[in-house]
């Protein structure tokens, strides 16, 4: 189980933690506040944008191969209660081609290498998450699945 990181309220921090959930960290700052409350061994999943995400729109995380997401990386590798547990990717919804996933699986495997150069921490589990396209509309485009995986 993963509880998504970005709220404001401790009711849903305390209750990951009661049930043993990951939790999901998206800056340093929040690192640290999340180390202040967590057991022993509390595992951690660092959320990352990928360098093509639009700058103009606010989203919640760290831009993948910039330095504060090493720094957020950092934060949960010299916390005493964190374990880095994986890396929860924000590549966005509506996604009708694979390479999206593609570009951004390049980029956290690469981030997942320097933390593991510079870091000496392994990054166990990446999570692409998305939403894949559906066609709602005549003019809207499915998930292109056969360029992904052969359908049978």
């Amino acid at each position: 189980m993963l509880c998504g990181g970005g709220t404001t309220s401790l009711t849903p921090l305390e209750a990951a933690f009661a049930c043993g959930a990951a939790v999901v960290a998206g800056s340093a700052a929040e690192v640290a506040a999340i180390a202040g409350r967590a057991p022993a061994g509390q595992r951690v999943h660092l959320r990352v944008l990928p360098s093509t995400a639009d700058p103009r729109r606010r989203r919640y995380g760290v831009r993948l191969g910039s330095s504060s997401a090493l720094a957020a990386a950092r934060a949960v590798v010299d916390a005493p209660t964190l374990v880095l547990a994986g890396l929860d990717c924000a590549i966005g919804h509506q996604l009708s081609r694979f390479r999206v996933f593609e570009a951004c699986l390049r980029e956290a495997m690469a981030f997942a290498a320097v933390l593991r150069s510079r870091l000496h921490v392994p990054v166990p589990a990446v999570n692409l998450g998305g939403g894949h396209a559906v066609a709602c509309a005549g003019r809207d485009t499915d998930f292109a699945l056969a360029a992904f995986a052969p359908v049978t």
